[in-house]
């Protein structure tokens, strides 16, 4: 296997195509600046394609994204087509297979620590000292009888992210462990793609493009258009499993009328990938689903049932205030909201993940999977032997090959002999940081996008808050330098080369029951583990932050050679 992708990007609310004039342009102001920063004199043109050649193309892909769905919307009522690329991007192939390989195991890995209060306590209490979020978050967790952390079954959508460094090696950027987006419309991109390549198989534009923008990925420009065909274009699952895991949860539970929650955001824009999640749950599987904010969910909910202990009564949604109308059991409460502050406005909010949390339905994700996924979880995972708390010796080796340098910033208040040389480190890294911020990321302890600081301002944030507590809510990581590629980005009517770097978030999907008893077999305690597709980011090179819901990407699929 070969993979190649490479991004024709199509601009209007970061690359939305829109068809003023002829003219497309740039709203998204990172992406402008990006852009705008890099002479168009520097720039390679194509000139050998014409305006009503791009044109054409555009008109193609407003169709196929406005039929089959590859959509996004303002969250009130104006849709676009997402932010996409034209043609698919190269990836490594062994990077690819690597990360695909590692997901079961990371999967493993989540679940493990989730079950783990000790450990988490242990890593998490004085950060959650300078982070309100992350102290209720383990507040309510802490609440969870042991009984329940250790053996009642969890769910997990995860989604791993991966960049290839300058030396060619495929380090994660982070694991996200709630609300892990964009695994539908990712396969419908990858579909999208082979529309698009095969619609125009015969289009000499079209062919120069690719020539244009992965030559260098290829032998030649001519072995590129050779090879990028729409057969070629990565198949994706994503659609297909993680559906899969959400109706194997539902089947758990045996109430009658009962549904899957899925649990937003008010005024969601990303509403297409959700819908399309609730339709292939139906279609597939027959499995009902309904939509709730946090704040409806404290407004409709009740437990229900004879025993009042903690994971034994069901979360029972009733109608809408004010109306008449059927309830219904929650088998699976699958959040798509609750991983930010600003999705808990009120106390209500809090109530209601609490009732959430003491119910029977499985929680995609619990607090104990969110938490989990904190930085400095993920951080800490860096450090010698606390891989193999959780995963064999092998594993553990596989797995840390994709590590980058990471500090937990609570290491600076651990004064102890025992922390004596982490602190030791993680000094000498923060010194480092404050004097060239550019080899480093500095993370808060928060999941979406636009929350990381960089160069500069990560520099002068150090030195104006050294010394003090709110340290401890963030890590230190080694910023990772993948070698761009050129991607041909539309922009003001005109193709435009630009250098750009991309992405890869691989899906898992994973279902289990904790420590059982001894009779019930590894199979039986684990329902599923399993590799749940995977999803492709592209941006301008010289844009630090990465998502598309936060306006820095574009989707986009792989290419095999």
């Amino acid at each position: 296997l070969m993979c190649y992708l490479t991004t024709l990007s199509i601009v209007s609310s970061f690359l939305v195509p829109k068809i003023r004039s002829n003219v497309f342009k740039v709203s998204c102001p990172c992406i402008t600046t990006a852009i705008s920063s890099m002479s168009s004199t520097s720039q390679p043109s194509i000139t050998a394609v014409s305006d009503s050649s791009v044109n054409r193309l555009l008109k193609q892909t407003n169709a196929w994204c406005g039929v089959n769905g590859l959509m996004y919307t303002d969250g009130k009522v104006n849709w676009t087509p997402a932010p996409l690329s034209l043609i698919p991007n190269a990836f490594s192939s062994d990077s690819l297979l690597y990360a695909f390989k590692m997901q079961p195991i990371i999967n493993k890995l989540v679940d493990g620590i989730s079950r783990d209060r000790e450990f988490l306590l242990d890593k998490l209490s004085t950060v959650s000292e300078s982070d309100e979020f992350t102290k209720r978050i383990l507040q309510l967790y802490m609440q969870v009888p042991e009984s329940v952390v250790k053996n009642d079954l969890q769910c997990g959508i995860l989604r791993s992210d991966y960049m290839i460094n300058n030396d060619h090696r495929a380090l994660q950027v982070e694991i996200n462990t709630i609300a892990s987006s964009f695994g539908y419309l990712s396969k419908k991109v990858s579909d999208y793609h082979r529309y698009i390549l095969e619609r125009n198989e015969k289009n000499e534009d079209l062919h120069t493009i690719v020539a244009s923008t992965l030559e260098a990925s290829f032998a030649s420009a001519e072995d590129a258009k050779t090879k990028v065909k729409a057969q070629n274009v990565l198949n994706n699952p994503s659609s297909v499993e993680l559906a899969k895991v959400l109706a194997l949860a539902h089947q758990q539970c045996k109430a009658e009328n009962a549904a899957v929650l899925f649990i937003v955001q008010p005024n969601e824009r990303n509403i297409a990938d959700q819908r399309a999640f609730e339709l292939q749950l139906w279609e597939a599987h027959r499995v009902p689903v309904e939509f709730l904010t946090l704040a409806e969910v404290h407004a409709r909910a009740r437990l229900e049932g004879p025993s009042e202990d903690w994971g034994k009564q069901s979360l029972v949604i009733g109608p809408a205030p004010g109306t008449v109308g059927s309830e219904f059991t929650v088998s699976v409460a699958y959040f798509r909201a609750g991983y930010t502050p600003n999705d808990y406005p009120t106390e209500d909010e809090w109530a209601a993940r609490k009732v959430i949390e003491q119910s029977s339905a499985v929680k995609c994700p619990n607090t104990g999977y969110q938490l989990a996924g904190t930085k400095a979880i993920q951080a800490s995972l860096c450090l010698p032997g606390v891989l193999e708390r959780f995963l064999t010796v092998e594993e553990s080796v596989e797995l840390r090959r994709c590590f980058a340098a990471q500090y937990s910033l609570v290491a600076l208040t651990d004064l102890s002999a025992e922390g004596a040389e982490l602190r030791t480190a993680t000094e000498q890294a923060v010194a480092q940081a404050t004097t060239d911020g550019a080899p480093w990321v500095l993370k808060p302890q928060r999941e979406g996008g636009g929350n990381n600081l960089y160069g500069v301002e990560l520099s002068n944030f150090l030195k104006e808050h050294a010394g003090q507590s709110v340290l401890s809510g963030y890590v230190l990581m080694q910023r990772i330098f993948p070698l761009p590629q050129k991607t041909a980005f539309l922009r003001a009517g005109a193709l435009q080369i630009l250098p750009s770097i991309s992405e890869l978030g691989v899906y898992g999907t994973y279902l289990s029951y904790g420590a059982c008893p001894q009779e019930t077999t590894n199979e039986e305690k684990v329902l599923c583990n399993a590799y749940g597709g995977y999803l492709l980011r592209t941006k301008p090179e010289g844009v630090d932050e990465g998502g598309v819901a936060s306006g820095y990407s574009v989707l986009s699929s792989v290419i095999l050679e």
